[in-house]
């Protein structure tokens, strides 16, 4: 519970008169939830899961109550706390442990995860989005991968815990190394997965190291001003933007589980319930989820498991008589009913929590190991997404022309920073009345801070854009339409032959990726090539993936399908949206990358061909730097596509912007001719 006492007693009247009777204990509770919500205070929809019927002043008093407990401390900050780690130790004492595995995950194993989940955070320093951290009585090492090399320096006491790349060596080795003979790991086993305690089951089977589940996290009980779980109204996403029912998807998926021979599916990933059931919710930041379980029957029936708070009205009347509707804390005995009436049960194992998978079967059940039933289906958009995505991106595209026009007037005027952009983007998108939030949190960067693949500018780190250097914004916004990610480089006055030539090759490869021609079947692994070859030619690489999947509405990145050299067997199909973001970084000095989203398409094959071939449309509408171009280096069909691309951005965001931002558009997309 949070440090600062509150109290609500105030508002207990006002819920009287409005209807609703409350004790001061329900209450605090329900505020509490709430106010760990990310964006409850632009957003009004969790008023009506306290009143039905709000009067003003009632509102008025709720939203004061929300600031008040926002203006608290929960913990979180990016410097590490002795006294915690002492403080961790000796409660693990308690519990005869002699070391915890702390990673940065929920229950769902999402990519973003709410403030109460925050531990790696609140032990640490370390505010990045992927982790681990291992204490042992007199050692302590944090796990971060190579995008965070710099960000754990910054953050870390390296003197109190190590710094590890993943890459050199993992948390399992780490203790190997460190720890002594017969000693006991605890683990939360809601945190890892199945699969991954297995890993660390096969590195310790000859080590004599024990690996203990816990039936609490140590550090919730010693993080006293540990936020509450988030509470956010759970909302219908309509069919006008989802395209089909909950009742067709719930009918194509008990098909693939009679035809697999299963007899239910457990369902712990938040984005595929909400993409089956049509909800939406804001209980984590960036992506607009409820945090909840399934169970998916052979028989068509629905359990959710979610917090009833999250429930309007509303809500249940969409959710339908097919849903059987149970809080939390049933989840373990519907599990332990399903096993006794079923045998066969599909889970990610990959994904779920080991507590799931563990608990499954000590009961007896048969765990049939495989795919998220939801995952592959979701990625193939329907008619209705697929002109959803179209929207977004238009309104996006006139966002970002509207920020690039002021960024072009206001750097020749004085000085202009990578804080200063981060807000200017988000009051521009704020003024369409369609816009949800962004999807993840956009980089500014600029010069040396361009070439950390996902930095994310602080008061600390902030530079102000320099002549001569290169400016890099990815970004992506949520609407009810669709979701968007898209980068942009741009260069601060006069760009280096180096920085063009960089560019240059990047864009070449953009453009291959985007025009290519292929058969279906074809996996994104087989076409990375194409996004990496200019840049190969000159010796150069990017090291993160060239394209990730895009959800409607939902996650900025998800799965199956991907564009990447490490291999997949999903093949692209039509409806599926994708990303193609190749890049170079050059580090201490910048870093270059061109993003547009994509969506695959059928291609008119030729006449003597009887395959179907494939291809992709570009969805983002937002102007290529053309200043950065090394004419002598494209090919007049690259030129080509160029021209294309850029008179049909003109049409289509032109019209969407005031004057001054229809005069930067016509200059971005003026004509580009070869020597």
């Amino acid at each position: 519970m949070l440090e600062k006492c509150f109290s609500f007693k105030h508002l207990i009247p006002l819920l009287s008169k409005a209807g609703e009777n409350y004790s001061p204990a329900k209450l605090e509770s329900l505020i509490k939830g709430i106010a760990a919500a990310p964006d409850n205070f632009r957003f009004r929809e969790w008023v009506r899961l306290v009143a039905a019927r709000p009067i003003p002043r009632l509102e008025k008093e709720l939203l004061h109550s929300l600031k008040q407990i926002s203006l608290a401390s929960d913990g979180l900050s990016h410097k590490t706390n002795l006294q915690r780690i002492k403080i961790l130790r000796i409660e693990l004492c308690k519990r005869n442990l002699d070391g915890y595995i702390i990673p940065k995950s929920d229950r769902h194993q999402g990519e973003y995860i709410a403030r109460h989940s925050e531990r790696l955070w609140w032990l640490t320093g370390f505010s990045g989005s992927a982790g681990v951290a291992v204490v042992l009585p007199r050692k302590a090492a944090i796990f971060v991968d190579g995008r965070y090399a710099i960000q754990v320096k910054q953050e870390v006491d390296h003197k109190i815990f190590s710094h590890e790349m993943f890459s050199n060596m993992g948390p399992a080795d780490w203790i190997a190394i460190h720890a002594r003979q017969n000693i006991r790991i605890g683990f939360d086993p809601w945190l890892l997965t199945g699969d991954q305690v297995n890993r660390y089951k096969k590195k310790f089977s000859d080590l004599g190291v024990t690996l203990i589940p816990t039936n609490y996290n140590p550090i919730d009980v010693i993080w006293s001003s540990q936020p509450a779980r988030p509470i956010s109204p759970v909302l219908p996403h309509i069919k006008k933007y989802a395209g089909e029912t909950a009742s067709i998807k719930k009918n194509r998926l008990t098909r693939f589980l009679l035809k697999e021979n299963l007899d239910a599916a457990v369902l712990t990933k938040p984005d595929s319930i909400c993409w089956l059931l049509n909800i939406r919710g804001n209980d984590i930041p960036f992506s607009p989820l409820v945090l909840c379980f399934a169970i998916l029957h052979r028989t068509g029936t629905i359990e959710l498991f979610v917090d009833r708070r999250k429930l309007t009205p509303k809500a249940i009347r969409h959710l339908g008589k097919e849903v059987e509707i149970s809080g939390l804390d049933s989840l373990q005995r519907s599990l332990a009913r399903l096993v006794q009436k079923t045998s066969r049960v599909r889970l990610e194992t990959s994904s779920a929590p080991y507590w799931i998978e563990s608990f499954l079967r000590k009961k007896g059940g048969i765990i049939c190991k495989g795919n998220d039933p939801c995952q592959l289906p979701k990625s193939y958009k329907n008619s209705t997404e697929i002109d959803g995505a179209r929207i977004a991106h238009e309104r996006d595209g006139a966002a970002l022309c509207t920020l690039f026009s002021w960024l072009d007037r206001t750097i020749k005027k004085g000085i202009v920073n990578e804080l200063m952009i981060d807000e200017r983007l988000e009051r521009i998108r704020m003024e369409d009345p369609n816009y949800r939030g962004p999807s993840f949190p956009a980089i500014t960067a600029s010069g040396p801070n361009g070439a950390i693949v996902h930095y994310r500018v602080t008061k600390e780190t902030n530079r102000n854009l320099q002549n001569g250097e290169l400016f890099l914004l990815d970004c992506g916004a949520q609407h009810h339409a669709g979701t968007t990610d898209v980068t942009r480089t741009i260069p601060i006055g006069t760009p280096t032959d180096e920085m063009r030539e960089c560019y240059t090759r990047v864009l070449k490869g953009h453009i291959a990726l985007a025009t290519v021609s292929f058969p279906e079947g074809t996996t994104g692994s087989q076409l990375d090539v194409l996004a990496r070859q200019y840049l190969w030619d000159a010796g150069l690489d990017f090291d993160h993936g060239t394209g990730h999947g895009v959800g409607s509405y939902l996650s900025v990145h998800e799965g199956p399908h991907r564009i990447s050299k490490l291999c997949n067997n999903i093949p692209l199909e039509p409806g599926m949206i994708i990303s193609n973001e190749p890049g170079y970084y050059k580090k201490s000095e910048f870093g270059i990358r061109i993003e547009s989203l994509v969506l695959v398409t059928n291609k008119q094959p030729y006449k003597t061909s009887k395959r179907k071939i494939l291809g992709f449309e570009t969805l983002t509408l937002v102007p290529i730097n053309l200043s950065l171009i090394k004419k002598q280096l494209m090919t007049r069909s690259e030129i080509e596509w160029l021209n294309i691309y850029h008179s049909s951005i003109l049409e289509k965001i032109r019209p969407k912007l005031k004057k001054p931002d229809q005069m930067w558009l016509a200059d971005a997309t003026k004509t580009f001719t070869p020597n």
